[in-house]
């Protein structure tokens, strides 16, 4: 009987890897709808996401199931994703673009409350240098038109 509860317990340990291969999939539409890179380099982007799943199923099912590969676990994998993709996927599409849409706007607000200080303290700082690199300057081109005789 403990065989059994075994069993049933990694099958649906099974759906729910298939339901984070569905959101893992989401992410990766939700970037490439709003960063899509050039369509050249989509074979290679999609080789690595299938690379990336595959190491994160396998690591899963290794400390799950001392990665013992048996049929019941492909089909709960199988049916955890076709129910992601056919009833939460549309929901939860959206919100990713929503949210990567969000994070786009902070980075930026951060980007300009971090980099215009940094610009004010960098003309602070480097005035004296320009202003002596400037009197330098022209120094030098005034002893330039001087004819030493």
């Amino acid at each position: 009987m403990d065989f059994l509860i075994t069993q049933i317990f990694n099958f649906f340990m099974a759906i729910g890897i298939g339901l984070l291969i569905g959101v893992l999939f989401d992410l990766y539409r939700g970037l490439w709808k709003k960063y899509a890179p050039p369509s050249k380099t989509m074979p290679l982007w999609d080789v690595f996401w299938w690379l990336l799943v595959t190491a994160l199923v396998f690591f899963i099912l290794l400390n799950l199931n001392w990665g013992e590969l048996r049929l019941y676990l492909f089909l709960g994998q199988i049916i955890g994703f076709v129910f992601y993709y056919k009833k939460i996927s549309p929901y939860f599409l959206k919100k990713i673009i929503a949210f990567l849409y969000w994070m786009e706007k902070i980075f930026k607000k951060l980007v300009i409350i971090i980099v215009i200080p940094i610009r004010i303290i960098r003309k602070i700082l480097l005035w004296p240098f320009i202003m002596i690199t400037i009197v330098i300057k022209r120094i030098v081109f005034f002893l330039k038109k001087i004819r030493w005789a």
